[in-house]
């Protein structure tokens, strides 16, 4: 579902002022009043919808990359170095132990 106008604005408002980078918002629109209020936030545990799973999941990733890349950057300084020699990925993306666990 494409969030547009005034729901965008609470989503980016929202995730802003909390530093979220994954936020989602759930609200009621009450008959009684005619009001809408926002009663969750929402930030790993969104609720990935079947119809956009995957694309939702490789933005997912790719953020997480984003952020890993930002912590423990490819400096080339013997911690990366030693880091990069505990794990050994294969081409199948399957994790294979190499040395100590992390």
């Amino acid at each position: 579902l494409e969030v547009v106008g005034k729901y965008k604005d609470w989503v980016d408002l929202a995730a802003a002022e909390l530093g979220m980078e994954i936020c989602s918002v759930d609200g009621v629109h009450s008959k009684k009043d005619g009001k809408e209020y926002i009663i969750e936030l929402n930030d790993s545990a969104i609720g990935l919808n079947y119809r956009h799973e995957e694309e939702d999941l490789k933005d997912i990733r790719d953020l997480v990359l984003k952020r890993m890349s930002q912590v423990y950057p490819n400096d080339g300084t013997e911690e990366y170095k030693k880091l990069v020699a505990k794990k050994k990925f294969s081409e199948e993306g399957e994790e294979e132990e190499k040395g100590e666990d992390w």
